[in-house]
């Protein structure tokens, strides 16, 4: 999962918000608290 969300983060900024929420639909909290880190080093 975490490998496929750096593959969008690289190609598409929009995916990857698209994906975060998706994880965090089916994933625990602190998961998408990671990938909003990620996004806001950006």
């Amino acid at each position: 999962m975490y490998a496929i969300f750096i593959l969008f983060n690289i190609d598409n900024k929009i995916n990857t918000l698209f994906w975060g929420k998706a994880f965090y639909l089916t994933t625990d909290n602190n998961f998408f608290i990671l990938l909003e880190n990620k996004e806001k080093e950006r």
